[in-house]
């Protein structure tokens, strides 16, 4: 009866992730071709769409294998679906800068509408279809003969690793850099002086305190390494056995080499003519990772070991004579 239950949640909550993915599609590729931003110019007034087709068709490529997945909710279609999905919001973010040109002087809400709809779409469409594959892939598994030690102390585990990966993603979310701008703008200066005929030798000094940017801590792609790492564990929550989380262990491996390209995209940026501060949440997001790597690398492997089951002697039958 339980997992009859389950199971009956399950596809609801599939029907309701795919009408969502469906909906907020239908409305950005709507405002796609609606009036966006305006540039003015001397003569003439260039009014420019929120998009327009390189945004709708991308947003719709999203949505558009939620039509199996709605009478068909198995996990490879939904894991499908993510890989799909991902390519498209690649797709659509290639051609963002047709929502909102660097020239444009008045940008209208819809363009704020669908470059702040297209990071929702995407990562409900990559992250939600992901987990709900490893849902269904979970109440698919049985576990007669689970270790009981074993089991309950990968079950703390995970929910150990498992938070910390939430606070790390919220931490994410906070401004990691500000980038500021020399006020004085002494290099434009220093620079125009090279054309004056007369030179005028007079001192600039630099002052970074005009705010040009701040960046995320992590952001979306902070939230795709942490739910790919710990994607497995949904699973050997519902089944702990050490195999597979011999496995889990192989699969960070390759998490580490993705946390280690994150770091490096996180912190180089090409500011030459600005200064760059890190602040706090960017720290915690960087020591965050590395908590979260050594656990699982070192932390579990030696749970694994210290957690097996005695083996029990083999029965033999003495003869009395």
């Amino acid at each position: 009866m339980i997992g009859v239950v389950s199971d009956r949640v399950i596809r609801i909550g599939v029907r309701v992730l795919v009408a969502a993915i469906a909906l907020i599609a239908g409305f950005l590729a709507i405002l796609a071709f609606l009036p966006g931003t305006e540039t003015h110019y001397p003569d003439e007034t260039v009014i420019r769409s929120a998009g327009g087709a390189f945004i709708a068709a991308p947003v719709i490529a999203i949505a558009a294998p939620g039509l199996v997945i709605w009478s068909r909710p198995r996990p490879w279609f939904l894991w499908s679906w993510a890989v799909i999905a991902a390519i498209a919001a690649v797709v659509s973010f290639s051609f963002m800068y047709d929502v909102r040109p660097r020239t444009a002087d008045v940008v209208r809400w819809t363009a704020h509408a669908v470059e702040i709809g297209a990071w929702v779409l995407a990562a409900l469409a990559t992250l939600g279809t992901l987990l709900a594959g490893f849902a269904i892939r979970a109440t698919q598994v049985t576990y007669p003969h689970e270790a009981p030690l074993l089991a309950g102390r990968l079950r703390r585990f995970i929910v150990v690793i498992a938070a910390l990966g939430l606070v790390l993603v919220g931490v994410g979310l906070l401004p990691g850099q500000a980038v500021h701008d020399d006020a004085n703008n002494c290099f434009g200066s220093a620079l125009a002086s090279l054309g004056q005929t007369e030179h005028h030798h007079s001192t600039c000094t630099s002052s970074y305190t005009e705010l040009h940017e701040t960046r995320l801590a992590g952001g979306l792609p902070l939230a795709i390494y942490v739910l790919l790492l710990l994607a497995p564990a949904i699973v050997l929550y519902r089944d702990p056995r050490a195999r597979r989380a011999w496995w889990w262990i192989v699969w960070s491996i390759g998490g580490l080499v993705v946390s280690l390209a994150l770091l490096f995209l996180m912190e180089f940026h090409l500011d030459l003519f600005s200064r760059t501060t890190t602040l706090w949440p960017a720290r915690i997001v960087e020591g965050g990772m590395g908590v979260l790597q050594v656990l699982l690398l070192v932390a579990l492997p030696i749970m694994i070991l210290r957690s097996r089951e005695p083996r029990v002697p083999k029965a033999r039958v003495v003869e009395w004579t």
